[in-house]
């Protein structure tokens, strides 16, 4: 794609229509999952392209550039940070072609420069970059094959005496070569076979010669109908290049979209009326040869926006089948070309607006809806699996390469019937077609990797911005997929036991337009070597900074947040260093992300013998503060449970000191802010029921148990409010490994269940809130596969396990937290932090690391 930011010659479908009558059985059969034969493992990748080499320069609009210090963000730096956001791992920068299509290319002509500002963008936020040479006709002739090689490998003018590859091929590892976007077969007259053995051949020279010059990146090979071919779409496998690579790491490509004239009959302005179409009509939708004869069909209707009862059509305005001949737009009618209009919209018959009629029934026909959309992505999926099983790699007969599609997407032409217009805009049916193919690239064993287009600031869609298809509301946020890998590293802390081991009260949240997380780090602070408070913050979920605090605090403080203010409760000493005092604070948050401290007060004096510990705290919605903790008299140890409470807003005074159970054990506590100033709190032991008490009217309510007799908790457990008086509950059943989840409006209710977590005996998931769909999102961290998986939902209706991220070097002394709740970014945006701890296969060093979830 991307000829230019209106129009493209699509490619990969010829400009007739296409009856879709698929026999998808008549499919080659294709084994399940395949081995990549690669002498390293395929990575899998996700993401976008659209951005230029030449969007490195900075904007000047932007904010300040975390990757060059003195900058703002460039448009690439500013789409990779979004593409983090939603959980990419992949970004294609392109430039324009040197050899053929040189002029006005919006590409961008190449310059080395912004070439190292993009890897130095994509290093920075640990991306993989696909180099893109964004051309379609090198491999036409010999002279622009020669010449195309020289630009890659050198000598050349504007790629420098060793060429692109040369000066790149040491400098960083996560670098994909797309030597050619899609190879134009078009007015050489060749057969498909030929010219896809004439492709194959091209892209062999470039693959022997990058690896005779010492390059060890991944290549991506292009199909030849990812621009065009004559093949049946079901015959498209046939089409993939088939070359060989002495280390095993290249990526076949296709680029996948729909054509939207290829499943209509074509329609054409017939402005001397004559019913044949010449050189004095207007194409409006497809390709139409002239001598074509013209038909008339009193149902294709234009879109009277002037209610002018003399209007014409003109170029611009929207075509609709009115299937029900009323002259308005409405449900059951057809969008035939330009923006679907609004229901309602006049229509106005122009009889100079026919078409082709192909099946000679007299009535304008088509194929495009969402049976065309479901059918196609089949198709197009099974190609790819036909490809990997069956197309000769060179090094292994009869086994092909991974996948890597390195464009896609919602894109049906100028002419296509959008809801949203532009480059970046879809229709209902192309955005079913790319939804269906990313189920089915996400669903593979091995998955399927994918990038999208166009993801830049030069789309001409209405309020794309700078971010195109993925900016807010934009079709790439409607669609959806898993994850790929793609968190970033917050801190290395050289502490293993951190606050988020209790998860229930968030270390983390999103406040002020940053991002903060609270941590513990050895270090000097309080006049000691000891373990620090620190907290860390973005702007963006992507690039870090870390502050200490300043303060000590034992191994389980407690943060909150209401959306201005910071407060945190932690023990005045290492756990386990015995007589220290339980101590509270204030700070106002900052948007530069500084925080401006409050003198500490204590909460509970020091006692000879006792730590405070297993704090948690929640602000109640008059603004008092609730802490419940246990007292140990050895670290880690047994206790009583308690909770007390600030004096109103008076933080300087703590009062009602209140023991919830009167037995020594692992005590563990949630609290749940509901209205006029309740507060619920749930404590349980480290094996027992899962017990409660009411806030109310200033006292404590009796006990009441949560969990049915005979069950126990294992680990974790949650209690949320949603500003009304209904509590909320989640927690792990000890012996079925069952998530469950019950409430309380008066009484509790029966637990049901979210699903089951292979947590084993050390539990490590997280549970979070999302008040924009009134649902919550549960996050557990499995160890021992190096996986961390995700359920959601709502009550009566919770989705199946999705699989987030893969994580490395997990062990059951790592932890997981998430926001307690997701924080509104706008009015119509929220976002979710994620963040755990891994251990670095390389350094053995502890990684505190982060993922967001965007919430629209």
């Amino acid at each position: 794609m991307g000829r230019g930011p209106a129009e493209r010659r699509y490619k990969s479908i010829r400009a007739v229509v296409v009856l879709v009558s698929l026999a998808l059985s008549t499919l080659l059969v294709v084994p399940a999952p395949y081995k990549v034969h690669a002498s390293s493992p395929a990575p899998v990748l996700g993401g976008w392209g659209g951005v230029r080499l030449a969007d490195t320069d900075q904007n000047l609009s932007a904010p300040p550039s975390l990757v060059f210090a003195g900058e703002k963000q460039s448009g690439f730096e500013q789409v990779v940070i979004r593409e983090a956001q939603l959980g990419y791992n992949t970004v294609r920068g392109s430039f324009a072609p040197y050899c053929a299509q040189r002029a006005n290319n919006f590409m961008g002509t190449y310059n080395s420069s912004q070439l190292v500002r993009a890897v130095n963008i994509a290093q920075f936020y640990d991306f993989w970059l696909t180099v893109d040479y964004h051309g379609h006709n090198e491999f036409q002739t010999n002279d622009s094959i020669s010449c195309w090689l020289n630009f890659w490998f050198g000598p050349n003018p504007f790629s420098g005496p060793t060429g692109i590859v040369g000066q790149f091929q040491n400098s960083y590892d996560k670098i994909i070569w797309e030597p050619l976007n899609e190879p134009n077969m078009t007015g050489t007259g060749a057969t498909d076979a030929v010219w896809t053995s004439s492709s194959s051949i091209a892209f062999q020279k470039w693959i022997n010669q990058d690896r005779t010059v010492g390059d060890t990146h991944w290549i991506a090979v292009q199909n030849t109908c990812s621009y065009f071919c004559h093949n049946p779409r079901s015959l498209w496998y046939l089409d993939y290049p088939v070359v060989n690579d002495t280390l095993g790491r290249v990526f076949e490509s296709l680029h996948t979209y729909l054509y939207y004239p290829s499943f209509v009959e074509h329609l054409a302005y017939d402005n001397d009326s004559n019913g044949i179409f010449d050189s004095a009509d207007t194409a409006i939708v497809g390709d139409i040869p002239d001598a074509t004869v013209l038909t008339t069909d009193p149902k294709i209707k234009f879109v009277n926006a002037t209610n002018d009862p003399v209007e014409t059509w003109a170029p611009g305005k929207s075509i609709v089948y009115d299937n029900n001949s009323t002259g308005a737009y409405e449900t059951g009618d057809i969008p035939a070309a330009g923006t679907v209009p609004p229901i309602g919209a006049l229509l106005r018959t122009d009889p100079k607006i026919r078409f082709t009629d192909t099946n000679k029934n007299g009535v304008w026909d088509s194929y495009w809806s969402n049976a065309t959309a479901d059918n196609i992505a089949q198709t197009d999926y099974l190609t790819m699996l036909t490809e990997i099983a069956g197309q000769s790699s060179g090094s292994t007969p009869g086994l092909g390469w991974p996948m890597l599609n390195t464009e896609g997407g919602a894109f049906c032409s100028i002419v296509c019937p959008y809801v949203v217009p532009g480059a970046a805009g879809y229709s209902t049916v192309s955005l079913r077609y790319i939804q269906d193919m990313v189920r089915y690239e996400d669903g593979n064993n091995p998955r399927l990797g994918w990038l999208f287009w166009p993801a830049a600031p030069w789309t001409d869609t209405p309020n794309a911005g700078g971010y195109g298809a993925i900016g807010a509301g934009e079709w790439g946020t409607k669609i959806a997929y898993k994850k790929f890998t793609s968190f970033v590293l917050v801190s290395t802390p050289n502490v293993r036991a951190q606050p988020f081991v209790y998860p229930w009260d968030g270390s983390g949240f999103y406040a002020q337009g940053r991002h903060w997380i609270f941590y513990i780090n050895y270090g000097n602070c309080s006049g000691t070597t000891a373990n620090c408070l620190y907290y860390a913050t973005s702007p963006n979920g992507v690039g870090w900074t870390s502050t200490n605090v300043g303060v000590v605090t034992g191994s389980r403080p407690s943060m909150a947040t209401n959306g201005t203010h910071v407060f945190y409760a932690r023990y005045d000493g290492n756990s386990g260093n015995l007589g220290g005092a339980l101590m509270f604070r204030v700070g106002a948050l900052n948007a530069d992300g500084r925080i401006n401290w409050q003198a500490e007060t204590a909460v509970k004096e020091a006692t000879p013998g006792q730590e405070w510990y297993g704090l948690s705290m929640r602000i109640g919605t008059t603004g008092q503060v609730f802490v419940a903790y246990r007292n140990v008299t050895s670290k880690g140890g047994g206790g009583f449970a308690w909770v007390i409470h600030s004096n109103g807003n008076d933080y300087s005074t703590w009062e009602q000191d209140t023991l919830l159970r009167n037995l020594t054990d692992g005590w563990r506590f949630s609290l749940a802010r509901l209205s006029s100033g309740q507060m619920y709190v749930l404590y349980w032991p480290d094996v027992g029921r899962l017990l409660g008490r009411l806030w109310s009217d200033g006292a404590w309510g009796p006990e009441e148990a949560v969990t049915a007799s005979g069950t126990a908790v294992r680990g974790s457990a949650f209690a949320f409010g949603t500003g009304n008086n209904t509590v909320y509950a989640i927690w792990q059943e000890n012996l079925t490994e069952k998530l469950l989840f019950a409430s309380r409006t008066g009484s509790w209710s029966a637990p049901e269940t979210i699903g089951t977590a292979e947590t084993n005996i050390n539990p490590r998931w997280t549970a979070s809130y999302d008040p924009l769909h009134e649902k919550w999102s549960l996050f557990y961290y499995n160890y021992t596969l190096n996986r961390v998986y995700q359920y959601s939902g709502a009550p009566g209706s919770w989705g199946q396990r999705t699989e987030m991220y893969s994580t490395q070097g997990a062990s059951s002394g790592m932890s997981i937290g998430s926001y307690y709740e997701a924080s509104g970014v706008d009015a119509s945006s929220h976002v979710l932090g994620v963040f755990w701890t891994q251990n670095d296969s390389t350094s053995g060093r502890i990684e505190l690391v982060f993922a967001d979830e965007a919430i629209t």
